[in-house]
């Protein structure tokens, strides 16, 4: 018989609010940083802008050439930086798995067109599932759960059948978010099935 856990949602709500706050004050440190380190690779001394009108022989157009590439190439290097960070953090959680089991990261978000950016969508659901370092599919494998509305009604009525003892239908009603039936489309839910 599974058991059920009784959660205090004001006490999530709580901590929930308090790691937001902590993340972005993490996040505007970290960009600070980052603005911090890419002024400090753009900045040229007086000695690079001398050996470059040197090199450039006082050419204003070579000299701007000159400047364009420089850019160009820190620009690449820290794209391939900011690339190398990624797959490294990636790899860091991926150890932090233990073998036999995956992390499950949620994600709820509006898509977007290129060719039709101001076109609202409706908001979706989806969830990244990481494997532990050296399991196959290394990479994160992306399902979409659907359209966000939707399950966010069956949810709330989950939410109140367990609430409610008295109230049947929960066995039910949870069924239905387990499956996805009454909430995606018959190609969502054979879409889903494929990928897991």
């Amino acid at each position: 018989m599974p058991r059920l856990l009784v959660v205090d949602e004001q006490a999530n709500q709580a901590r929930i609010n308090d790691l937001e706050m902590r993340i972005q004050v993490m996040q505007q440190r970290m960009q600070m940083k980052e603005q911090q380190a890419k002024y400090r690779e753009t900045a040229m001394t007086q000695s690079d802008l001398r050996a470059l009108a040197r090199d450039a022989g006082n050419d204003p157009q070579r000299m701007t050439d000159a400047m364009q590439a420089r850019s160009d190439k820190q620009q690449r290097d820290r794209e391939q930086a900011a690339k190398d960070e990624r797959a490294s953090l990636l790899s860091r959680v991926q150890q932090r798995v233990p073998q036999g089991a995956v992390l499950l990261e949620m994600v709820k978000y509006r898509p977007i067109d290129p060719k039709a950016p101001d076109a609202k969508r409706p908001e979706r659901y989806g969830t990244f599932v990481v494997r532990a370092a050296g399991e196959p599919a290394n990479l994160p494998d992306y399902i979409d759960l659907g359209e966000a509305a939707p399950l966010e009604k069956l949810i709330a009525e989950f939410r109140t059948a367990l609430a409610s003892p008295e109230r049947p239908g929960a066995r039910d009603l949870g069924r239905k978010l387990d499956l996805g039936h009454d909430v995606r489309t018959e190609a969502e839910v054979e879409h889903r099935e494929l990928r897991l």
